[in-house]
């Protein structure tokens, strides 16, 4: 997972490095539609165990 992670250009967001909200209304739009992805990423594979603990979560680092 860690490498389709980092080929969809997702792993800064779900590894907590980019958490800053950019002030840009693109950069921010950008920003959204990638944690929007690596949530999505997040939530489909991972065990049904965990889902109830992340399904809250409302960015990749929190999950």
């Amino acid at each position: 997972m860690e490498s389709y992670r980092q080929g969809q250009d997702l792993w800064e967001i779900i590894g907590g490095i980019e958490t800053t909200l950019p002030k840009e209304a693109e950069a921010l739009r950008k920003w959204k539609i990638k944690v929007g992805k690596a949530m999505y990423a997040l939530k489909t594979t991972v065990n049904k165990e965990f889902l109830e603990h992340i399904r809250a979560a409302t960015t990749p680092k929190e999950a």
